[in-house]
């Protein structure tokens, strides 16, 4: 039984991309989002103050870069991922680059890139 909080249960995703919506273009996040769809284009927070969560669902996959304060990953992003706190679950998939201050593997997830812990200024 784990014992460590869900940073990620109990929030609003006001903003949704369902299983069969398809989404290209740059999308800058001004709260927080669930895509459970196909995205291809850059999803950004404005700024490093913006504490937006996003949410990648099984079915979802993102090509493009991402920058948020939190992510949780369960679908696939061929992209860099830039975040404060990076949650990969099973069978999440990550091809890029992720920068991060605290990031939590779960067994089945998969990451091809560098990981670059910013709370260390160094890589992994």
């Amino acid at each position: 039984m784990s014992t460590q909080k869900d940073n990620f249960a109990g929030k609003s995703y006001p903003t949704i991309i369902d299983g069969t919506t398809r989404f290209k273009g740059d999308l800058e996040l001004g709260a927080n989002a669930r895509i459970d769809g196909r995205f291809e284009g850059n999803l950004l927070s404005p700024g490093d103050k913006t504490e937006v969560t996003l949410v990648i669902g099984r079915d979802g996959n993102i090509q493009g870069d991402i920058r948020c304060h939190s992510i949780q990953i369960s679908g696939t992003v061929q992209g860099n991922v830039r975040a404060k706190l990076v949650e990969l679950r099973t069978g999440g998939v990550i091809e890029g680059d992720v920068e991060y201050d605290a990031i939590e593997l779960h067994q089945g997830a998969s990451i091809t890139g560098a990981l670059i812990c910013k709370a260390e200024g160094r890589k992994r």
